[in-house]
């Protein structure tokens, strides 16, 4: 999590692949990927934590165009699901307020608007 870099060799391409290579973060707490549907497509919900007092800059994922970086104790609700082949990160972030990590209900409204443009 305090290098900049992409994996080598890459995460696989599934959803599961990158499911599991963001929930094997070291020093971050993440759920167990569960199932989802989004728009009626399948794919895997995690809730990454990063740790509150890093010693260095933490990184989660990254492509060939964005690295996302998070701040200390930032929370991030992450749905991967595959459409049509194609996988796709729905991502939000959001820092707790006390000891609760519930996201805030703007969030999760956001998660269930999304759509995906048929043909």
């Amino acid at each position: 999590p305090c290098i900049n870099v992409r994996l080598d060799p890459p995460v696989g391409g599934t959803v599961d692949d990158l499911a599991a290579a963001i929930a094997g973060l070291q020093g971050f707490v993440a759920t167990t990927p569960t199932d989802i549907t989004v728009d009626g497509y399948l794919g895997k919900e995690i809730i990454v934590t990063a740790p509150a007092a890093p010693s260095c800059e933490l990184f989660t994922w990254a492509t060939a165009n964005r690295t996302n970086g998070v701040g200390p104790g930032e929370v991030n609700r992450l749905n991967i699901v595959d459409v049509d082949g194609a996988r796709v990160l729905i991502a939000a972030d959001w820092y707790p307020v006390g000891q609760s990590l519930d996201e805030p209900p703007e969030l999760k409204r956001v998660f269930e608007s999304v759509h995906f443009p048929r043909d």
